[in-house]
C-alpha cells in the first residue's frame, strides 16, 4: 500500500488445515491513515490483494496533486489543508464525463448479465425520477412503473433489487412476458431486443443451438430461466415474435438439464405456426 498508510495487524496464523482465505477483515480508521487487520489466516493459503476505501481521501487526493506538481518543478508555498469549501455563487463547470449511451449499458446488463451495471441503473432511474438515487426508491419507481403505465398486476411480482440476486425477488413468468409485450410495442422496443443475448453470445454461449432467439437468463441455486422474444425467420418477415418467460425453479439437475429442457420447448414453440401460437409463459412464481 501507499507508504503513509498504518497497518495496525491483530490477524492469527491458523494451520493448514483450515483451507480458503480464512477470516479477515480490514477496518479503515477514518479520520487518520490507518487500517486495522483482524481475524485468522491460513499458513498453507497463497497471498491475495485487497482493495479498500482511502482514509481521509480528500487529503490523500490534494497530497497527491501536491507531489505531482513538485516532481513537475512547481514550488509550492505551505502545506495541504482541507477546509469547507464556500457555497457556490453560480453554476460553474470544472469538469464533465459524459455516461456512455443507454443502449450500449443495456447491452451489457443484458446480454452478459453485469448485475452491479443494472443495479447503478436503478439508483440512477431513482435520482432522474425521485430525485433520490437510493435503492429503495428505485424499487418504488420501478413497481410503479410496472403496475401503472405497464398495467401488471402488482400481486404478480414483488422486487428486492435492481440485479435479481436477491432471493426476496417474486414475479410471475407472465408478469414478464407482459413487461416484453410492452417494451416490444414502444419506439425503443427494438433497442432493447438489439441488447438481449442472442446467439451463441453472452450468457447464451453455454447454451447450444438456440431457435433465433433475443433473450435474458436468470441463474441461481436451483433455479434457471430464459426470457426474450422468439424472432421469426427471414422467410416469415412481417409476423410477430413470440414473447416467452420459462422458470424452472427448486429443480436438483444440473445446470446442463435445466438449459437442455428450456431449449427443447424453444424449439417446439419455433414450429407451430406464429399466427397460431399463443403468448408462451412457462413456470411458476419465483425468484
Amino acid at each position: 500500500g501507499p507508504p503513509d498508510l498504518e497497518v495496525v495487524n491483530r490477524t492469527v496464523t491458523v494451520s493448514s488445515a483450515r483451507h480458503g482465505k480464512g477470516t479477515l477483515d480490514f477496518f479503515p480508521v477514518w479520520g487518520s491513515a490507518t487500517v486495522v487487520v483482524t481475524g485468522e489466516y491460513p499458513i498453507s493459503e497463497p497471498s491475495f490483494v485487497v482493495r479498500l476505501a482511502a482514509p481521509d481521501p480528500l487529503e490523500r487526493a490534494a497530497r497527491a496533486l501536491l507531489e505531482e506538481l513538485e516532481s513537475a518543478g512547481i514550488e509550492i508555498a505551505g502545506d495541504v489543508r482541507v477546509v469547507p469549501s464556500p457555497p457556490p455563487t453560480g453554476d460553474r463547470v470544472l469538469a464533465a464525463v459524459d455516461s456512455a449511451p443507454l443502449a450500449d449499458l443495456l447491452e451489457v446488463v443484458l446480454t452478459d448479465s453485469h448485475n452491479w451495471y443494472a443495479e447503478m441503473l436503478l439508483r440512477q432511474l431513482a435520482s432522474e425520477v425521485a430525485g433520490e438515487g437510493r435503492l429503495d426508491t428505485g424499487l418504488e419507481v420501478a413497481s410503479a412503473f410496472l403496475a401503472e403505465t405497464v398495467g401488471i398486476e402488482a400481486a404478480s411480482f414483488e422486487l428486492d433489487d435492481g440485479s435479481g440476486l436477491s432471493p426476496s425477488n417474486l414475479l410471475t413468468p407472465r408478469a414478464v412476458v407482459e413487461l416484453l409485450r410492452f417494451a416490444l410495442a414502444q419506439p425503443w422496443g427494438q433497442v432493447m431486443v438489439d441488447a438481449l443475448a442472442s446467439g451463441p453470445k453472452g450468457t447464451l454461449a453455454s447454451w447450444g443451438p438456440t431457435p433465433s432467439i433475443a433473450a435474458k437468463t436468470g441463474t441461481l441455486r436451483h433455479t434457471q430461466t430464459l426470457a426474450g422474444v422468439l424472432l421469426p425467420s427471414d422467410a416469415a418477415a412481417g409476423v410477430e415474435p413470440i414473447v416467452f418467460a420459462v422458470f424452472l425453479n427448486h429443480r436438483t439437475e444440473k445446470r446442463p438439464a435445466l438449459k437442455r429442457d428450456i431449449v427443447r420447448r424453444l424449439w417446439e414453440w419455433s414450429r407451430v405456426p406464429i399466427a397460431e401460437a399463443p403468448v408462451a409463459a412457462s413456470g411458476s412464481n419465483g425468484s
